[in-house]
């Protein structure tokens, strides 16, 4: 019977610690989510600003000044995953803005000098 009632206890033991190491796990990962990473991306030469991929490689610092006509040099975005910046609606419309309307930088867009 004490046997019993030690193998009872040290399965007790055993599922408490699973469900506390599983919870913890789960509050770690949870506090952990990387919140928005924003990158700089070159829009390739004769690349249409509205496409993904006519951007260069993303850099963690703003590009140099770019020169030549008055188009989108770099733009400021999150990753889409391909190391391409996701271009949102509200990121279309900033650069929208900044070529047909203000025809000066933005927050996320920055223009050829």
């Amino acid at each position: 019977m004490q046997f019993i009632k030690q193998k009872l206890l040290l399965a007790i033991v055993v599922t408490v610690a699973l469900i506390g190491g599983s919870a913890f796990a789960v509050l770690q990962q949870s506090s952990t989510k990387n919140l928005p990473t924003f990158y700089y991306y070159q829009l390739k030469p004769n690349g249409n600003p509205y496409v993904e991929s006519d951007y260069t490689v993303r850099l963690e610092t703003p590009p140099m000044p770019c020169g030549g006509s008055s188009d989108v040099c770099w733009i400021k975005a999150e990753d889409n995953g391909n190391e391409e910046p996701e271009i949102t609606a509200p990121l279309e419309a900033e650069i929208d803005e900044a070529l047909t309307v203000n025809f000066e930088d933005s927050e996320n867009v920055k223009l050829r000098n």
